[in-house]
């Protein structure tokens, strides 16, 4: 699918938390008004990372910023723009976008996880180890387990992708298995 131009069915993503269903048109604007969010081009760009379009994707995120510029949560930009290079395995403009997020929302879950993951991978050990520590202090029973059973259906056409979220989360420390406390919640798309 990567580089089709259009995505050829329905797809769910999350993005800050949200549900969104994108069925997208080239241009980032064909969402159903109930369930998407208030920027069909950022939506547009989440989906399309989904899928593996991480060009079509950045152009989204992009279009996202031009048409809302004074965006108060420039924290879940900076995290998609980040997780969408993750995505193409460019990690290096992955660290630069999570460094421009946590500078916006220094404690957001989703950056400190996948900052976590993307330092490991650059070798960033020490930096790794801080992420997977604040994390694990404002989600104390965060886990790779917990972590899978959230990103594995986003991940099902980029297994690659959720093997080197994995493996830089397991180098930078995060546990293994759910604590006592965990409950695993698996998310799926219908």
């Amino acid at each position: 699918m990567a580089g089709s131009g259009t995505l050829n069915q329905e797809r769910f993503c999350a993005s800050g938390g949200v549900a969104l269903c994108a069925s997208s048109s080239n241009d980032g604007t064909s969402f159903d008004p109930a369930i998407s969010c208030g920027n069909p081009s950022h939506a547009s760009g989440v989906a399309r990372t989904y899928v593996g379009e991480t060009k079509a994707a950045l152009a989204h995120f992009a279009r996202s910023r031009q048409l809302n510029p004074l965006d108060t949560a420039a924290y879940a930009y900076w995290t998609a723009i980040a997780t969408t290079h993750f995505f193409a395995g460019n990690y290096g403009a992955a660290h630069d976008a999570l460094a421009k997020a946590l500078l916006d929302w220094p404690d957001a879950p989703t950056a400190l996880r996948l900052n976590a993951a993307v330092c490991s991978l650059l070798e960033r050990d020490e930096e790794a180890r801080g992420c997977a520590q604040r994390l694990r202090a404002l989600i104390p029973d965060t886990t790779i387990e917990i972590t899978r059973a959230h990103v594995e259906p986003f991940t099902a056409e980029s297994p690659r992708v959720l093997q080197a979220l994995l493996h830089g989360l397991r180098q930078s420390g995060l546990p293994e298995g759910a604590t006592h406390q965990a409950k695993v919640t698996r998310l799926r798309s219908v």
